[in-house]
């Protein structure tokens, strides 16, 4: 992340969605 600063909210918001998607492939395998 070069000149990009995450802060707390975005990367929580970020890890939810990523884990919700990999939930659901998940289910769906």
């Amino acid at each position: 992340m070069v000149g990009k600063r995450l802060s707390i909210r975005e990367l929580a918001a970020i890890l939810k969605a990523s884990h919700s998607r990999i939930r659901r492939v998940v289910e769906a395998f």
